[in-house]
């Protein structure tokens, strides 16, 4: 943990920005292991691994093993920390073939190309980073990131990712639905396929909102005819293995929230999209440059002409009346 995060830091249980920073680790100006603890409640968060663990639900009782608080939550974080495959989550998407990694970068280079401005040298909120996949993305196009998850393993995998992959940022363990940052500390606030997980995915967005100066955008399913499909022939699921239901996205309710929110720009785009979390082997068949080469114009185009139909939401909203902003 950068010593400097502390200036945008506030209490996830209080709210207050005053903290009380106790080293027991240190090397040059990263904090690894110490606590900090509010001057206001007090409430006492460990700092594990250069890692601060910022979450009102568990508190210290996290560091223990006990997982106590909401169950659905404590069942991500469980999940999370538990089942996932390291090194595969580490590695994602490289290694995983042209296919895997194309479609990944697509997700991701038409939501930074969807933004107002270029996210270069701007800061940059990844909430549900989980390993770091988005957030790599956003720190190779020049952001500065922080993620956050409310899986230390995730982050811990994260900052692995960076470590072995050349790239900078900071990370926080925090509850997607009550950040501990203060308002308007970055500039863009954004979510990959994290608030699908959240019983209620409006309080994400709320808080990207209260965060962010410029903008926020999200890339999550959308509600879909074509979802109903794959559902009922059970290649998507209403249910993940973490234990929560998969909540899908319209179009109509995301404007109705960033209105309420003051933005006054929103852009809203359907698109198609399907990759399984681990590539199928039929997948490695598109290492052949001639068939990748054909798919390529063909999925571009079924997006250009089909793509209102499609399963994934990208949106974004910026330009936010400042009489509005949350405050919370």
């Amino acid at each position: 943990m950068d010593k400097k995060m502390l200036s945008i830091l506030r209490c996830p249980k209080c709210h207050a920005n005053r903290f009380q920073m106790n080293v027991q680790e240190q090397v040059q100006n990263e904090v690894i292991k110490g606590t900090l603890i509010c001057l206001n409640c007090p409430t006492k968060y460990e700092i594990m691994d250069g890692i601060p663990i910022l979450l009102s639900i568990l508190s210290e009782t996290y560091n223990k093993g006990k997982k106590e608080g909401n169950s659905v939550k404590c069942g991500q974080i469980k999940y999370f920390d538990e089942e996932c495959d390291e090194k595969f989550e580490t590695n994602r998407p490289h290694d995983t073939g042209r296919l895997y990694e194309y479609l990944i970068d697509y997700k991701f280079r038409k939501a930074v190309e969807s933004l107002p401005v270029s996210i270069e040298n701007c800061t940059l909120l990844d909430v549900c980073c989980g390993s770091g996949m988005a957030t790599e993305y956003y720190a190779k196009k020049g952001a500065r990131v922080i993620g956050t998850d409310i899986s230390f393993a995730a982050v811990r995998r994260a900052k692995k990712r960076g470590e072995k992959y050349n790239f900078k940022s900071e990370y926080v363990v925090a509850d997607a639905e009550n950040l501990p940052f203060q308002n308007d500390s970055f500039d863009f606030a954004c979510v990959h396929d994290g608030f699908h997980h959240l019983e209620k995915p409006q309080s994400g967005v709320r808080e990207l909102s209260r965060l962010a100066e410029k903008g926020i955008f999200l890339m999550e399913p959308a509600k879909a005819f074509l979802t109903k499909i794959s559902t009922y022939l059970g290649v998507s699921t209403d249910y993940e293995d973490a234990g929560n239901f998969v909540y899908r996205f319209n179009k109509k309710e995301l404007k109705k929230w960033a209105e309420s929110l003051g933005y006054k720009r929103i852009m809203a785009v359907r698109y198609l999209m399907y990759y399984p979390h681990f590539p199928p082997k039929w997948f490695k068949l598109f290492g052949n440059k001639i068939l990748f080469n054909i798919f390529l114009p063909l999925y571009n185009f079924v997006n250009v002409f089909c793509g209102f139909l499609g399963n994934k939401m990208l949106f974004v909203a910026w330009d936010k009346n400042k009489k509005r902003r949350e405050t919370r």
